[in-house]
């Protein structure tokens, strides 16, 4: 993969290091599939596709962390109260307007709505209008978001917890209104010279919807590796 040798000795030695301390090695990047989190808990994590599902899917309240901070919260079991942490700073600040037929999206259309999104609003707290995501696809959309953008936490009218809890008021924000076109047209303007399945780790449900899918006609067949929570199949 073209890591240097060098940096991938530091980064085991880390690896090491954690052990010694009596972490578990997980090694995942949707840790909510090995651990259960309730609404509300304060967490201290640092991934940011976990992030923002831990925060927007699951409720619970977290900011992004970097890895000492995430480590010194684990060793004293306390993190700072500041940031998402604070109600006040988990309302929504622009609403994203979903004007297309959605019936038939799937992970990718989501991704790439995220992808789209997380362009347009930055590191703001975008509500959404129009969608009616599952979890799978919620993951999607906030990771792709992470990635384009800084969203941390993202709510869906009607779909996500703090939506469904204390039924924002948005009509006083900024409204981006998005287009089915907008969307689809991203499959076409990316160039693509690879395809990773698993980043983030998929779910048990992706997994047995990918495993038996065939390699497109005219292409070489591979070995297809799979990702899941934490280990490799």
């Amino acid at each position: 993969m073209g890591i240097d040798p060098a940096f991938a000795q530091n980064q085991q030695k880390v690896v090491a290091a954690y052990e010694r301390l009596g972490i578990k090695l997980e090694c995942t990047c949707t840790p909510y599939y090995l651990y259960e989190t309730a609404y509300g808990n304060h967490l201290a994590w640092s991934e940011s596709s976990a992030v923002s599902y831990a925060n927007s899917v699951l409720g619970a309240q977290t900011n992004r962390e970097g890895g000492p901070s995430a480590l010194a919260a684990a060793l004293v079991g306390k993190t700072a109260c500041y940031g998402l942490h604070l109600n006040k700073n988990r309302v929504p600040q622009v609403t994203i307007d979903v004007r297309a037929e959605t019936a038939g999206w799937g992970i990718a259309e989501y991704g790439a709505l995220g992808y789209h999104a997380g362009k347009l609003v930055g590191n703001r707290v975008p509500y959404f209008r129009g969608i009616r995501p599952e979890p799978d696809q919620l993951k999607a959309l906030g990771a792709a978001m992470a990635a384009t953008g800084a969203v941390a936490l993202y709510h869906v009218e009607g779909v996500t917890p703090d939506a469904q809890k204390y039924r924002y008021d948005v009509s006083a924000l900024e409204t981006i209104p998005v287009e089915g076109k907008e969307i689809h047209e991203i499959f076409s303007d990316i160039p693509v010279d690879a395809v990773a399945l698993g980043c983030p780790h998929c779910s048990p449900a992706e997994l047995a919807e990918i495993a038996p899918a065939p390699c497109r006609e005219g292409r070489d067949k591979a070995p297809l590796r799979l990702c899941s929570a934490g280990r490799d199949r």
